[in-house]
């Protein structure tokens, strides 16, 4: 749906998602007391209902097939795998290993704290590029319109003007979360040790 410019109703379904995954696993970890078995299904519920909200969206705001300008599938196809393929691989090395990372901090630590330490300061560390990675989201799209209607040198333009935006937003909220991240750190533990001592006692 970003592709079309939709980037709204894709956020809708990403809000739906993860306002649905937090009340879920709240109830299936606090009343239902499942663990991370309720973590886990909490996730997939969750995912699965942001995958039907864009999915219907798309269907009902997405006119590309009746398009006369339309391009086959097994046309683009392969090009679509040639460029999504390193990508993709990409990735899946990332996450292996990223999970073998975790297997090592679970064997030095029984009490798991070394991964929520590592999980919690991932996700603070991701606010950091997160302005960066919607500039080059939107720039990718925008980059592919541009390049559709030949128009090369707003292309290059516009690039440009996102490479600088993205490294001074990044520069900024790296800089913030570098100076305040021991306090940001220390409250999440805090909080996280009082809901421990409120759970099991």
């Amino acid at each position: 749906m970003r592709v079309f410019g939709y980037t709204k109703h894709s956020l809708i379904g990403t809000i739906v998602g993860n306002v649905l995954n937090i009340i879920l696993n709240s109830v299936f970890l606090f009343v239902f007391n499942w663990g991370v078995m309720g973590v886990a299904v909490a996730t997939v519920i969750s995912r699965v209902v942001n995958l039907v909200i864009v999915a219907v969206m798309g269907a009902v705001l997405i006119k590309a097939k009746q398009s006369p300008d339309r391009i086959l599938p097994r046309k683009i196809l392969a090009q679509i795998v040639k460029i999504g393929f390193p990508s993709a691989f990409e990735t899946a090395l990332y996450n292996i290993a990223m999970t073998f990372i975790v297997r090592f901090m679970n064997q030095m630590d029984a009490n798991g704290m070394n991964v929520t330490a590592r999980s919690y300061a991932m996700q603070i560390a991701n606010f950091s590029y997160c302005a960066g990675a919607a500039l080059a989201q939107a720039n990718a799209i925008m980059t592919g319109w541009r390049i559709g209607a030949k128009e090369y040198e707003e292309c290059d333009r516009g690039t440009r003007k996102a490479v600088i935006y993205g490294l001074v937003t990044a520069t900024c909220f790296s800089v913030t979360f570098a100076l305040a991240g021991y306090f940001i750190v220390h409250r999440i533990f805090h909080i996280y040790s009082r809901i421990l001592q409120v759970r099991y006692h």
